[in-house]
């Protein structure tokens, strides 16, 4: 995963505004997680990648920032579901 917070921050605000980005990733992960510089192990992703609401990400960022913790690993849960 890169180190640069605001790429993390850019991914997961499209995730939680942009429709057509989220159905892209919803479909090829993998490809869409590397054209972001993200590394993706094609193994951890358990068969059909269901992204959680706009809303729900929103949720979780704010609150990962209220918190002000480290916002890396909702890109491997959002990918992996664990």
């Amino acid at each position: 995963m890169p180190n640069d917070p605001k790429a993390v921050s850019d991914f997961l605000n499209k995730l939680a505004t942009d429709d057509e980005f989220r159905q892209s990733v919803e479909n090829d992960p993998v490809k869409i997680y590397a054209e972001y510089g993200f590394a993706l192990d094609p193994a951890e992703i358990s068969g059909e990648i269901k992204l959680p609401s706009k809303e729900e990400i929103t949720r979780n960022l704010e609150l990962y920032r209220q918190r002000g913790e480290d916002i890396h690993p909702m890109l491997i849960f959002l990918a992996t579901g664990s």
